[in-house]
């Protein structure tokens, strides 16, 4: 069986134990330390296989560890071996490096992974990499370093909401996304707008994990001038005053994407502004010394959009008098100002008549729209309940 252009064809996962003692009787092991059967540049690798992986087909695994991941990685990488590429004892001893550095990465860090070979007819070889995981050791304990004005505690209690219950399951790619995703988060909310997840790092001490986040909060900054253009709906104190927030506060930069990007927008989109969209720029002011707060001044660009107004509501899934009386029942009517949340209220009281499947407002509203009259047209697509 031949390899595949990407890297493998034929993977095949077997229980650990039955194939050790398949190797010592026809598998020859290929260390890059010790002599071998098999020639660089002449023996042709003809199958790969990985042992000691789970397989996707198993979904009953407590912590799986799936060899078509890794394989995945392993593509991505570009590492491995092309159809008909002879041998490489160097391309064997990175695939085998690349697996420990894998496992290490997702919590087993005493995995072992032994190259085997086996010489085929026509000078062809079967290459065999034997994994054994070891035990997984949990996560104990979370420390970061680095923080001087935000307590370890609150670091600590914030990322293990967002990890859930994985946080005792170390996995170094997690812990890097959803410590981008909430700590460094958490420190843009307190006023830290440069602030650095620097390093994480997985110590293991008398068989006891405790993984480290270094970190940098730089400067705090308090909020200096906030300037506002393309605001003709509403007042810049009007705005200022959605925002709660003024000269003089420990800036929050959480809470200004929130309110720009989701409390503004929906303030728009109450009054028909559905094509409403925000940015912000900050200029930071850097602190004289460490021991007092930077300045940043923010500019707020918006572009309002304008209004739009139903033309026509249709429903198809039902005849036409079922059409005419479930207009009637519809809480958006013909010659309404559109919005986004007037059409998911809507949804929801017709939900609640219960007639239907379920409306979902992104899956089963199509919305088609006339930028020169300033209409819009809703279709909906409506399944009726089995009987």
């Amino acid at each position: 069986m031949r390899i595949s252009r990407c890297i493998f064809l034929v993977i095949f996962l077997c229980a650990a134990t039955h194939l050790r003692a398949q190797s010592s009787d026809s598998f020859t092991p290929i260390s890059s330390d010790s002599p071998t059967a098999f020639v660089d540049g002449e023996t042709t690798v003809a199958e790969i296989e990985i042992t000691g992986l789970d397989s996707e087909a198993n979904e009953f695994i407590e912590h799986p560890v799936y060899a078509e991941k890794f394989l995945g990685q392993l593509r991505f990488e570009r590492i491995g071996f092309v159809e008909d590429q002879t041998f490489s004892g160097y391309k064997v001893h990175l695939i085998a490096k690349k697996v420990r550095e894998w496992l290490t990465d997702i919590g087993y860090e005493h995995a072992k992974v032994t190259a085997l070979g086996l010489r085929l007819p026509d000078d062809q070889l079967r290459i065999r990499f034997l994994v054994e995981r070891g035990p997984l050791i949990a996560t104990a304990a979370i420390r970061f370093v680095g923080n001087e004005r935000i307590p370890s505690a609150e670091f600590v209690e914030n990322l293990k909401d967002c990890l859930g219950k994985e946080w005792a399951r170390y996995d170094r790619k997690k812990y890097e996304y959803f410590t981008q995703k909430c700590s460094r988060s958490l420190m843009y909310s307190k006023g830290f707008f440069q602030a650095k997840i620097v390093e994480i790092k997985s110590e293991i001490r008398d068989g006891v994990r405790t993984v480290l986040v270094v970190i940098y909060e730089g400067p705090r900054y308090r909020l200096g001038r906030i300037t506002i253009e393309g605001n003709r709906v509403f007042s810049k104190r009007e705005i200022l005053g959605f925002f709660g927030q003024q000269s003089g506060d420990v800036a929050n930069g959480r809470a200004l994407q929130d309110f720009l990007y989701e409390k503004l927008k929906q303030k728009y989109d109450e009054l028909g502004y559905v094509q409403y969209s925000a940015e912000f720029e900050p200029d930071l002011r850097q602190p004289s010394d460490s021991t007092q707060d930077g300045i940043v001044n923010v500019s707020i660009r918006i572009d309002e959009g304008r209004t739009f107004k139903v033309r026509r509501i249709a429903f198809s899934g039902v005849t036409k008098a079922e059409e005419k009386s479930l207009l009637g029942e519809f809480f958006v009517k013909h010659g309404d100002i559109f919005s986004f949340q007037r059409l998911q209220n809507a949804i929801d009281k017709f939900n609640e008549l219960e007639r239907f499947v379920g409306l979902d407002k992104d899956q089963d509203v199509e919305l088609r729209t006339d930028e020169e009259s300033g209409e819009v047209d809703l279709f909906v697509q409506l399944r009726k309940l089995n009987p």
